[in-house]
């Protein structure tokens, strides 16, 4: 939404984010707080337990690695989930991992920092949605990028 992302730029700009005005249209940050930002959520394919990138989320990834490379000061926080359905913890935990890494591995070759760049896996703890439908459990199977000024 057009708004919303002119909101969150606007906010942006007040606690003097450096990304640019493209950047915010194109994919809008939330603000957590003062210098805490999150992105949009990063999304991922599945096909026979082989997960990918969405190629709309690899265009989010492209412009934030470029921004991170762009601002020293920033530190990321890649937070890793997955779905809570037919896996128990454990299992969760490492795949919310492999997400959390594969969405890494991506920044840094483009170009990130990885001295800058944190992983979390979170596992099943914060769902978006139950585990009651595969669609459902696509939208839990994500990570979501924190940027810290």
């Amino acid at each position: 939404n057009k708004n919303e992302a002119e909101e969150v730029l606007t906010t942006a700009e007040a606690h003097t984010m450096v990304f640019d005005i493209n950047l915010a249209r194109t994919a809008p940050l939330q603000v957590v707080s003062q210098d805490l930002f999150k992105t949009q959520t990063i999304r991922f394919t599945e096909n026979e337990g082989v997960y990918q990138i969405q190629e709309f989320s690899k265009g989010i990834l492209d412009l934030y690695a470029k921004q991170i490379m762009a601002e020293p000061k920033v530190v990321v926080t890649v937070n890793g989930h997955f779905d809570a359905e037919g896996s128990d913890e454990e299992t969760s935990l490492i795949q919310s991992s492999n997400l959390a890494n594969m969405a890494l591995d991506y920044l840094l070759k483009k170009g990130a920092d990885k001295a800058r760049i944190n992983v979390f896996p979170l596992g099943n703890t914060y769902p978006l949605s139950s585990n009651d439908a595969a669609t459902s459990k696509l939208l839990n199977q994500r990570v979501e990028i924190n940027i810290k000024l």
